[in-house]
């Protein structure tokens, strides 16, 4: 429907014929002929336009298309607020996601939802010519949108300028398709029990840590490796700001998040699901334990001699402070425990991410082995 289709074919290729045709049986002079060759491509190129515009005029049928060409528009401002204003995405309950991969992976994602007769994510989207004639997923996401008439709340589709689309994305080089999309609820602990228990649970505490590549990166770890929920301490990145949702490939729609204003609120959360409090762990490092008056050495334990197998925490410090002085205080109490990651001497720290995903797959690794069994 968006390309050019065997009716355009017939066209072109019967407009030639009766061209040879018409050549040879009438004989034409020398000049007449010159003549009809060079209209050819101008014959083919006009063919050619008329083919895109009835593709277009399809995917109008579907969602009565617009177009913006407009960058101060109401809708690109919404785009641009979304992108950088944290309170906003907040109280509009949306994001933005950019690049045919997000995009296309949400748009799957919202088939399966709507099978589910759950609402769908994708609500608004603009794209470009670029991004439909695009080599690698062009034809796959024209066929994406052509079914998107087909649900009870279809998302709105416009075709933008590259200016447009320009002022929708943050990237350098925008890949030409941007699209508006909810953001999901902060799970609650109820939600979490009524989850297959069967193999070990882990939760991911951020404890300040504000990158957004790295927030993205732990993301997408916590859901290789099945983590029940993320939680997010006060002055932890937003994950659903647009920068940590591509750092994660889109993790942030897969793994349940919450963020507290405390991390007493983090203690009750954890309460709630069955995680108790000598089973959460603080990773900090190794030779700040060694070095430490007030915590003894014996305290840290390396990752892979925590029993993983039972309903657990992991805490990450921020980056270059690490741990914020409350968690380490409980730790120092032995109201939870603490881990580290074993070094070669002479190595300062691990980056928050690394530190993160090696613990989470020691976790992957023992709940693996224990159903093994």
């Amino acid at each position: 429907m968006f390309s050019c289709n065997s009716s355009f074919w017939n066209i072109y290729s019967s407009g030639i014929s009766s061209v040879v045709r018409h050549h040879y049986s009438c004989k034409l002079r020398r000049s007449h002929r010159l003549t009809l060759m060079l209209m050819a491509p101008f014959t083919m190129m006009t063919l050619v336009r008329c083919s895109l515009t009835a593709s277009f005029s399809s995917l109008s049928r579907l969602e009565k298309i617009e177009s913006i060409t407009n960058p101060k528009s109401s809708t690109v401002k919404l785009f641009k607020a979304l992108q950088t204003k944290r309170k906003r995405r907040v109280d509009e309950g949306a994001t933005i996601i950019e690049g045919h991969r997000l995009v296309m992976d949400l748009l799957m994602n919202d088939e399966e939802r709507h099978k589910e007769n759950r609402e769908t994510l994708v609500k608004n989207i603009i794209l470009s010519n670029k991004a439909l004639s695009h080599k690698e997923y062009g034809s796959k996401l024209k066929h994406l949108l052509e079914t998107c008439h087909l649900r009870s709340d279809p998302p709105r589709i416009s075709l933008g300028t590259d200016d447009v689309i320009s002022q929708c994305c943050d990237t350098v080089t925008p890949q030409g398709i941007v699209a508006i999309c909810s953001t999901l609820p902060p799970f609650e602990s109820i939600d979490v029990l009524a989850q297959n228990r069967s193999k070990p649970s882990l939760y991911l505490l951020l404890d300040g840590v504000s990158d957004p590549g790295n927030v993205g990166t732990l993301l997408r770890s916590a859901v290789a490796v099945g983590v029940k929920g993320v939680i997010l301490l006060p002055g932890s990145c937003d994950v659903w700001a647009p920068k940590s949702i591509r750092s994660g490939m889109g993790a942030t729609f897969k793994v349940p998040t919450r963020s507290v204003s405390s991390f007493e609120e983090a203690l009750h959360l954890l309460d709630e699901c069955g995680v108790e409090r000598q089973a959460i762990y603080a990773a900090t490092m190794e030779s700040e334990k060694k070095e430490s008056r007030d915590i003894p050495s014996t305290s840290s334990l390396p990752h892979y001699q925590v029993d993983w197998c039972v309903p657990s925490a992991l805490c990450l410090g921020q980056e270059g402070n690490g741990l914020s002085d409350i968690i380490r205080d409980r730790v120092k109490n032995g109201e939870i425990s603490s881990v580290h990651v074993p070094m070669q001497p002479g190595i300062e720290s691990l980056n928050a991410a690394v530190c993160g995903s090696i613990i989470m797959f020691e976790h992957f690794r023992q709940s693996a082995t224990s159903q093994s069994r």
